[in-house]
């Protein structure tokens, strides 16, 4: 297995990338052996030698359509919180454009927005970019597609991993966290996890590796922390997952679950 070199992922570059993914004229991909983001045809392109492309994550207006959607309980003023509504409930043509006009009229609700739209499409870019960095199969690598679970193992030591982590998930509260370990020691997946004050237990951030995926690797991540769990006084406990696709199949995992109020809330009882 091999990794791609790639550059550090500064705040300037995921700003290349945010604005490449809403570009909706030119195709832009990203070139890492000159850490530039661009279409190839562009001048900036053809002043160098910018090596192989890779594509960059999917962005369609449908997603740019969704984001809106999902600001409007961020946003700070009622007035211009309706007025958006409007907007997006109208389906009229140039939606885009007339979303941010009505924020232009209010600087603190664009703020808003700018710092809302940079966090949500990083979260995207993290994930994208921590990928990239993952170890890819080589032409002799057959064994990888009959791995085991045995070839597996659980790691507590969280923090000689955190910047891999850290590369998905962006800035997490304290927490601590079980790191599942494949071939050659490469991080395979991860689980976070910590207790809140009132003795929950809350998991701010998971994954697993793609090419992981589908032999059991998060049954072992999960498994790891239903024993941290077990150890505590009480067996009455309250696990809090972030809605990230496949959250419910935590949840089913959680023997005797019932939703509170808050859809990703469980209660459950550990036998």
């Amino acid at each position: 297995m091999s990794r791609r070199t790639l550059p550090p992922l500064t705040s300037d570059l995921i700003q290349e990338i945010m604005y490449g993914m809403q570009n909706q004229k030119d195709e832009c991909l990203f070139y890492p052996d000159v850490a530039a983001v661009g279409s190839r045809d562009s001048e900036k392109m053809q002043q160098s030698d910018p090596g192989e492309g890779i594509s960059l994550p999917a962005w369609s207006s449908k997603d740019g359509f969704a984001l809106m959607v999902k600001f409007l309980p961020h946003c700070p003023n009622r007035n211009i919180t309706a007025k958006l509504k409007n907007i997006l409930d109208s389906h009229q043509k140039g939606v885009f454009k007339a979303f941010r006009e009505v924020l232009e009229a209010d600087e603190e609700s664009l703020r808003k927005w700018y710092d809302f739209r940079d966090s949500e499409m990083g979260k995207v870019i993290r994930h994208w970019y921590f990928e990239l960095s993952l170890p890819v199969e080589c032409d002799d690598d057959s064994d990888v597609k009959e791995l085991s679970l045995s070839d597996f193992s659980i790691s507590k030591d969280c923090g000689s991993y955190e910047a891999e982590i850290l590369k998905i998930t962006g800035p997490l509260p304290s927490c601590d966290a079980f790191v599942c370990l494949g071939p050659f020691d490469a991080p395979a997946g991860f689980i976070c996890y910590s207790k809140d004050s009132r003795g929950g237990w809350v998991i701010p951030a998971y994954y697993v590796n793609p090419e992981y995926r589908r032999i059991g690797v998060f049954d072992l991540l999960f498994q790891s922390l239903l024993n941290e769990i077990s150890s505590a006084s009480s067996k009455q406990m309250k696990v809090q997952f972030p809605i990230y696709a496949g959250y419910e199949f935590i949840a089913n995992k959680l023997v005797g679950f019932r939703p509170d109020a808050i859809s990703t809330t469980y209660s459950f009882s550990l036998s």
